[in-house]
């Protein structure tokens, strides 16, 4: 399987669109915008490589375990509460 050159490109959209895109306040702002940006990236966002589809469009396998809504607020990955898998 060749991945890195959609690593790359991920990558760089990520640095252009989210980490470069506008200035920040602080660390939470631009922790929070991540999250949307990601939602729209996944979601929304059309890509070339899916004929204009949005990533979730070619999921195939998690059936009807998605969702378009928008994120709910994140969670924190520190701390024994963050180790369980949901």
């Amino acid at each position: 399987m060749r991945t890195n050159g959609k690593v790359e490109r991920f990558n760089l959209s990520l640095k252009w669109e989210w980490a470069y895109a506008r200035a920040y306040v602080t660390n939470a702002s631009r922790t929070e915008e991540l999250a949307r940006w990601l939602h729209q990236y996944n979601y929304h966002r059309p890509h070339m490589a899916l004929s204009g589809r949005a990533p979730i469009t070619a999921v195939n396998n998690v059936p009807r375990k998605h969702t378009l809504a928008e994120p709910g607020p994140l969670r924190s990955s520190v701390g024994p509460a963050s180790s369980k898998v949901q």
